[in-house]
C-alpha cells in the first residue's frame, strides 16, 4: 500500500454548513440530542468531556456513547477528541479539525494499513492467475 498523505492544507468553514444544521433537526433520539446539548458546552480542545462524563450526563453506556459519536461524525458533525486531552469537544475551527484528521484519524489508518499488510499476506490465491485481495486494494 502507499505512503498515507497527511491533510495540510484542507479548507473547512469554521461556521456550521446547512447541512450540518440540517442534520441536527434530522436527528430524532432524545439521548442523541442530549449528546449533543452536552457537546455545546465542550466546544474547545482545552475543555473536553470524557466518554466516563458522557455516560453519566447521558445514561447510556460506553459503547452506546462511542456508536452516537461515530454518528454524529458520520453526519458532518464534528465533534472532535484529542488523545493528548483524553477527551471530546465540539469545534468547527479549522485549525481543531484539521489537527483531529491529522493526530487521530490518519494514525488510525496508518495502524490499519499495517496490519492489513501483514496479515494479507497469508491469503494466498487458489489459482495462480486468480488475483489476492492485497492486490486489488492496491490498485
Amino acid at each position: 500500500m502507499g505512503a498515507v498523505k497527511i491533510l495540510t492544507s484542507m479548507k473547512f468553514s469554521s461556521v456550521p454548513r446547512k447541512g450540518l444544521v440540517m442534520g441536527l433537526q434530522e436527528i430524532k433520539s432524545e439521548s442523541y440530542q442530549k449528546l449533543l446539548e452536552v457537546m455545546a458546552s465542550h466546544r474547545d480542545y482545552k475543555n473536553p468531556i470524557s466518554r466516563q462524563s458522557l455516560e453519566e450526563q447521558i445514561g447510556l453506556s460506553d459503547r452506546n456513547i462511542r456508536l452516537m459519536i461515530r454518528q454524529a461524525r458520520r453526519r458532518g458533525i464534528p465533534i472532535l477528541s484529542d488523545s493528548s486531552n483524553y477527551g471530546y469537544f465540539l469545534s468547527y475551527r479549522d485549525a481543531d479539525i484539521s489537527r483531529f484528521l491529522n493526530r487521530e484519524i490518519l494514525s488510525k489508518i496508518k495502524d490499519l494499513s499495517e496490519t492489513f499488510q501483514a496479515l494479507s499476506v497469508h491469503i494466498k490465491p487458489v489459482d495462480p492467475n486468480q488475483i489476492n485481495i492485497f492486490e486489488v486494494v492496491n490498485r
